[in-house]
Order: C-alpha cells, then structure tokens, then sequence
C-alpha cells in the first residue's frame, strides 16, 4: 500500500462516508433511528407551539393539492 494520505480509506474525514457508519459507527443503524425520532420530536413540539402553529390537515390538503396540480404539469408537458 502507498505511504500517501489519499490512499487511507478514510483520509479525508470520517463522518461524511456511509461506509464508516455502517461498518464502525452505527452498525445497527439504533443510533440513526434515535436521532431520527429526536428531531420529529423537536419538530412536533414546534407544530404544538402557540408562537409556531403548524396545522397539520391543512399542511396535508396544501401538499395534495400541490401534488395534483404538478403532476397534471407533468402529464402536460410529457
């Protein structure tokens, strides 16, 4: 093997790579999932909020709404 930096498999930094978390890091992906559940928690907590309301039902008809105008776009121009 080459005495050079670049020839390391994790020369540059290890925590950009899927690679290392998936055979060093987090070999289970529990820590994934964890951090996962923390930040919906954060975020529901914001939606309950009274200075952040965040309604949920009308989120969802606004994205169904948007979907359908987007996808009649696309049948349009393809």
């Amino acid at each position: 093997m080459e005495n050079v930096p670049y020839s390391f498999m994790l020369y540059h930094t290890a925590y950009e790579i899927p690679w290392l978390n998936e055979n060093f890091l987090d070999t289970k992906g529990l820590t994934s999932v964890a951090l996962g559940q923390f930040w919906l928690e954060i975020v529901k907590q914001l939606a309950d909020n009274i200075l952040i309301p965040f309604n949920i039902e009308d989120y969802c008809l606004a994205l169904y709404e948007f979907l359908a105008r987007a996808n009649a776009h696309m049948k349009s121009v393809f």
